[in-house]
């Protein structure tokens, strides 16, 4: 027991007597959020031009001293996104079982690499709808977001040029951290799509409308109305023995 006198306030500490000895196996951690709402703005009219929401959001964080691992656990129930602007429209929505389950398993976290022992995803129903206006928003938003061009600019190209290129270099990069995964499974998933698109549209496919025209159908519109898009359960890097031995892992 040990007191303290602070500013005229009495500080009582109380520990047991081999509080220093003690460690702490295993740490676990929640976050809950109920809801969150992000809008995104554009400049060129300044407004919102997009909206997202998200809803039910349970994230958890586990951690082994003795096994030298960390589990992570990730849950969305709904996500939501809106176009606002110019008129507002739902463009992407999970309408049926939680739109996001994720679970992953890091082994050896002293380590440098980083070792994923193994991963699971799992998606509910999701539904989209796209049209040009859609189209057109997007690009002009990522247009404004992008405030340089990819690459060396004029000031840097002319520093750099003014010397031997060896000297101009800043030396050899670190090396990157290895990534191992040795198993992930992603779990079936199905889109229900609503598009009205020109073919003039640069979202489309230029094979799909090299074809069109091709074929002489003299499609002008692409309508879809509900077209199911399913994808199986997948498996990828299982760590299975083949032969006697096991299969290498994800590097």
């Amino acid at each position: 027991v040990m007191v303290a006198t602070t500013k005229r306030v009495a500080v009582v500490t109380v520990r047991p007597r081999a509080w220093q000895e003690a460690i702490v196996e295993r740490v676990d951690c929640s976050i809950n959020l109920r809801t969150i709402a992000v809008a995104l703005v554009g400049e060129t009219p300044r407004c919102e031009r997009f909206g997202v929401r998200i809803d039910g959001m349970d994230l958890l964080v586990g951690a082994e001293k003795d096994e030298d691992m960390r589990m992570f656990s990730l849950t969305v129930e709904k996500l939501q996104v809106d176009r606002l602007h110019p008129t507002p429209e739902v463009i992407f929505a999970s309408v049926r079982g939680p739109f996001l389950k994720g679970h992953i398993l890091r082994e050896d976290c002293n380590s440098s690499h980083v070792m994923l022992g193994s991963g699971d995803l799992t998606l509910g129903e999701l539904e989209a709808a796209v049209d040009d206006v859609t189209v057109e928003a997007l690009n002009l938003f990522v247009a404004e977001a992008i405030q340089e061009p990819p690459g060396l600019q004029l000031h840097q190209v002319r520093r750099r040029t003014s010397s031997l290129y060896p000297q101009s270099c800043q030396g050899p990069p670190d090396l990157p951290p290895t990534f191992v995964l040795r198993s992930l499974v992603v779990s079936s998933c199905r889109l229900r799509i609503w598009a009205r698109l020109s073919m003039e549209n640069s979202f489309l496919p230029r094979s799909l409308v090299w074809f069109a025209r091709i074929t002489g159908l003299g499609v002008r519109v692409l309508q879809l109305d509900g077209v199911v898009l399913s994808v199986p359960q997948l498996r990828f890097f299982q760590y299975a023995c083949l032969f006697g031995r096991p299969d290498p892992p994800f590097v």
